[in-house]
């Protein structure tokens, strides 16, 4: 009997696939070897072989779940690696119940994963969270409805009639009235812009995505926090002291960057440097609806607002991310994003920046994906969109 148990424990050890299984298996070995040296401990034998099935078992099972892929999902799989070479892509990760399933890196260093990069737009996405969990921390409400004029920011003050009811939502689900102005960045600045130029249509009517909009909730979200503080906390960066303590700390993020324009507005639109090994942390965040070891960071109320909220003349955009479901159409300009996105999924949403940054989630699938561009040419942008890598949400979306 001995030698037959201790013959199976060498079977599980040289059929054993993962480091956990590896573990699981050598332990057994040296158990049963201590164990059958005194044939007196027989039951113990028994009660011990049975323990480390049941491990094998779980083991074997997690394995399934998260390493195993179904032939179509290597196919795809092999596509995605295909295209991120093509694409000139950086940095790519897909993550499957918390397992990678693909890691591709044009480097091929352990430290260009953690290597802060522009996350251009996918700031907006971060922006729209500061806003909300500090809203809701100073008034136990998300603050969709109120008026630009409500905030004590001196530009907004000379707000035309017309556009003293942009509310915070209008920016949020780029509602607010205004087209988005390909030069903003010529400018000396953005909010005098904002301010001085005229609607181009009504807001809360139409969705139209404008980074000149986006780029007001930057000192919109410096006045809650100045308002927030007392004389005696000197901060360097308020807002980044909010995120420390409310998000970053917790998961254990120490490298996100928030830069200001030259007139010191906290930069909304997309002006944030991180990883993609953050990125992949904010997307698992979101993956379980804004829990992270089993601490709430995102509260319930804020994370539905983000990823339910359907924007005026669009079904497919949230508040700053992008929503894809049976409900979402086609928008003009994403039409490799939408068109082929596997919408028989409950539900998928994504954040993306320009040059092809991605944070894709895909709740049904426990599938969290990112991807980033280093290299960026705003001189060249038809150049750039080729390097976008446009259909990869699309493509992690098919993913089983």
């Amino acid at each position: 009997m001995s030698e037959t148990l201790l013959s199976l424990v060498e079977l599980l050890v040289n059929s054993a696939n993962s480091p956990i299984k590896k573990c699981l298996t050598q332990l057994g070995r040296i158990c049963f070897g201590i164990v059958i040296a005194n044939h007196s401990y027989m039951k113990q034998t028994f009660f011990i072989f049975y323990i480390f099935t049941f491990c094998m078992i779980l083991t074997s099972e997690s394995d399934a779940q998260s390493g195993r892929l179904s032939g179509s999902d290597q196919k795809l799989i092999s596509l995605i690696q295909q295209k991120a070479i093509e694409s000139n892509t950086e940095e790519l990760v897909i993550y499957k119940n918390n397992q990678p399933i693909l890691t591709y890196s044009k480097s091929k260093s352990d430290s260009a994963f953690k290597e802060p990069i522009s996350i251009q737009s996918i700031s907006k996405t971060w922006a729209a969270l500061a806003y909300l969990s500090l809203s809701y921390e100073m008034n136990k409400d998300l603050g969709l409805n109120n008026k630009l004029t409500d905030f004590s920011v001196n530009l907004l003050e000379n707000l035309t009639e017309d556009k003293k009811h942009i509310s915070v939502k209008n920016l949020l689900t780029h509602t607010s009235g205004y087209i988005d102005l390909q030069n903003m960045w010529q400018f000396p600045d953005v909010i005098t812009l904002f301010v001085d130029k005229p609607l181009d249509f009504q807001p809360g009517t139409t969705f139209v995505y404008s980074n000149t909009a986006s780029s007001v909730l930057g000192p919109v979200i410096d006045s809650m926090v100045s308002d927030r503080r007392d004389q005696s906390n000197q901060i360097q960066d308020p807002v980044m002291q909010f995120l420390t303590n409310k998000f970053l700390k917790e998961m254990n993020i120490k490298d996100v960057f928030w830069l200001r324009d030259q007139n010191g507005h906290l930069q909304t639109s997309g002006g944030i440097y991180t990883s993609a090994e953050t990125l992949l942390k904010f997307g698992t965040l979101f993956l379980n609806q804004g829990v992270w070891n089993k601490k709430t960071l995102i509260k319930s109320d804020i994370f539905n607002a983000m990823t339910n909220t359907r924007t005026a003349g669009s079904k497919c955009y949230g508040l700053m991310l992008w929503i894809v479901d049976s409900k979402c159409g086609e928008i003009s300009g994403h039409a490799e994003q939408f068109e082929s996105f596997d919408k028989s999924r409950k539900k998928g949403f994504y954040m993306d920046g320009f040059g092809g940054q991605y944070v894709v989630v895909i709740p049904n699938s426990k599938i969290v994906a990112v991807r980033t561009q280093k290299k960026l040419d705003f001189e060249n942008i038809e150049e750039s969109m080729k390097l976008s890598f446009l259909d990869f949400p699309a493509l992690v979306s098919k993913l089983k």
